[in-house]
């Protein structure tokens, strides 16, 4: 074996010498140097035979561009029409509430909550009227095959994460100014004073967060919550409405307080509700507290005038014809036919 060594750089300090280190044909010289008390230089030389390959990392996702990034504070009541794109975007609420509908689920979102558009999927968004909302929305081109596993998927986002997307949302107020017309449309550009680096950050910010949610997502863990398709959670709104309904007989209910509470659009409650029901709410509610005053009548001695207010009429006149109107006959005329 050939040894070669190439000393260059000796610089001398003292009683110390420092030698700059060579790696030739892919092996490691080790070079000590000690300097005697007589200035001769003893040196030690040792040889490794490592060898050292070359490993090219893979990518997993890759953010190509990002189209938007808005931190944005929606008015209760806000809503859009819908859209669709063929780009992902990922919404993630701060503060408040919203109902998210694509053409095959809707989704309650809560503070917290995070939601996924894949390319071309259609999807609209409603705030609740109770208060002001917050989300920050981002969207991107990532062609990377993996991201198929953020398909239709709407979960918590897990407590250890929040720290890089409060990351991003930093970076992004440092790089760009935003604008909106009507409170809708919105708009961002590069600001002049935007420091260096920052957007490689946003882009190297969210890779990393779309990385760890997936491993979690593959590892199953709780907090990828599941949501139900469209049909079911119509149906499951019904139920929600009939039981409040059920509950409240004996009572005066705000059916419109309780459609805000829903956070959907009066339109949308109405019509889901007729489609399931065949009928309206109010004429859903009042034929409940008909078929409570027919089983009050069966089972008490209540008069007329008391059971309509039991009911909460509080004019008996008006309860006569809502009676007559559903059970097609007077209050009185009921309660004789029971006697008879």
């Amino acid at each position: 074996m050939t040894l070669c060594i190439i000393f260059t750089n000796i610089v001398v300090y003292k009683t110390n010498i420092h030698l700059k280190l060579h790696i030739l044909n892919g092996n490691m010289y080790y070079i000590f140097a000690l300097l005697s008390t007589r200035f001769f230089f003893r040196i030690f030389i040792i040889m490794s035979d490592t060898t050292y390959g070359i490993h090219t990392l893979n990518t997993e996702i890759n953010i190509s561009k990002i189209h938007t990034l808005h931190y944005l504070e929606l008015k209760p009541g806000y809503y859009n029409d819908g859209e669709s794109h063929d780009f992902w975007e990922m919404l993630y609420v701060i503060s408040g509430g919203c109902t998210v509908t694509t053409a095959t689920a809707s989704y309650e979102l809560q503070q917290e909550d995070l939601i996924f558009h894949k390319p071309n999927e259609f999807h609209s968004l409603y705030c609740s009227r109770d208060s002001y909302t917050i989300v920050f929305v981002t969207s991107f081109d990532c062609k990377s095959r993996i991201m198929r596993h953020f398909n239709d998927q709407c979960f918590s986002l897990p407590t250890e994460l929040k720290g890089l997307l409060r990351k991003v949302i930093s970076e992004s107020r440092k790089v760009f100014s935003y604008s909106s017309t009507n409170g809708k449309n919105f708009s961002f550009s590069v600001r002049s004073d935007a420091p260096v680096g920052s957007e490689q950050l946003i882009r190297l910010y969210l890779e990393e967060l779309l990385i760890l949610l997936l491993q979690k997502k593959l590892l199953n863990l709780p907090e990828m919550r599941e949501y139900l398709p469209k049909e079911q959670y119509d149906s499951h709104l019904v139920r929600e409405i009939i039981r409040s309904l059920e509950t409240n007989v004996y009572g005066q209910l705000n059916i419109n307080e309780m459609i805000k509470g829903l956070h959907y659009g009066r339109s949308y409650i109405y019509s889901i509700f007729r489609a399931s029901t065949g009928s309206g709410i109010n004429d859903y509610y009042n034929g409940l507290k008909m078929e409570e005053a027919k089983k009050l009548f069966r089972e008490s001695d209540m008069s007329v005038t008391d059971i309509a207010y039991k009911l909460n009429y509080s004019n008996p006149q008006y309860f006569c014809r809502v009676f007559k109107k559903y059970v097609h006959m007077t209050p009185l005329v009921y309660k004789n036919s029971l006697l008879s």
